[in-house]
């Protein structure tokens, strides 16, 4: 009789073990599956960084032709360039649920504004002069660009019905 409740016990802890195995293996690749998710629309954003630059050096040999428009067509160009690239690769990431799309307009709004922060202290240039860009009334459209960050792959994931 000893013997069988020792085969029993000697089961179920195994079974048991086995569980807490298994849940954590589940847990290691759930956990992986999400920080590719998350590397992924970093790796996305980094490719608005040239865009960015292409359209700063744009707006500076070109558009400069056209006055004070040159700034608000600048900004409104850099937001449908930003939104194009959330259109046609954010959905490329898959099982995706609504708070994801969320969260990846967030992450993209902060690193945004930290690079773009970056490069004013780099310049010589401090917080207030940052601030400035802001100011929609001085033609510079850089509040439209960094709501369209938030905003686009969220925008994207309920135009493409994802969420």
């Amino acid at each position: 009789m000893q013997n069988i409740d020792f085969l029993m016990f000697s089961c179920y802890v195994y079974c048991d073990s086995f569980k807490i195995s298994w849940r954590k293996t589940y847990y290691f690749f759930y956990l992986k599956i999400q920080l590719m998710k998350y590397l992924q629309v970093i790796g996305i954003w980094a490719l608005i960084i040239p865009i960015a630059i292409l359209n700063g050096g744009f707006r500076e040999n070109v558009l400069v032709k056209l006055g004070s428009l040159a700034n608000p067509i600048s900004g409104i160009m850099l937001s449908a360039c930003i939104f194009a690239i959330a259109y046609f690769l954010i959905p490329k990431i898959r099982n995706c649920k609504k708070l994801d799309y969320i969260l990846f307009g967030v992450i993209w709004f902060l690193l945004t504004n930290l690079f773009d922060l970056s490069m004013f202290i780099k310049a010589g240039q401090g917080f207030v002069e940052y601030m400035k860009t802001y100011d929609v009334t001085s033609g510079n459209f850089w509040a439209l660009v960094t709501l369209t960050t938030l905003v686009s792959p969220f925008a994207v994931a309920k135009i493409k019905h994802r969420c």
